[in-house]
């Protein structure tokens, strides 16, 4: 004997019983957010002082510096990031014609 919509029927039922197993589950834990380092208002004038007073040797020599370390693999860059905050910052406009 055949019921119409059986199959229907046994599909909503196995549905539910596999929402209710989901949710028995523990779920996985969830990553911890990355960390972040905020920079004050104060913080970043003097930072830029310090830069407008430099001269151009201290300036090649920190870029040296940095470029020692990224190539030893102490530095680790996050190109997309970095992008981002150009972009944020409106690096792109010209490029992009906003």
């Amino acid at each position: 004997m055949r019921i119409p919509g059986i199959e229907r029927l046994f599909s909503i039922v196995n549905a539910k019983f596999r929402k209710a197993d989901e949710s028995a589950r523990p779920s996985a834990p969830r990553p911890a957010p990355p960390d972040k380092v905020e920079i004050s208002g104060e913080g970043m004038r003097a930072l830029a002082a310090k830069i407008a007073t430099s001269t151009p040797a201290e300036r090649a020599q920190k870029v040296a510096e940095l470029k020692a370390a990224y190539e030893r693999g102490e530095l680790k860059t996050d190109e997309n990031a970095i992008a981002r905050e150009l972009e944020k910052h409106g690096y792109f406009d010209d490029v992009t014609g906003a």
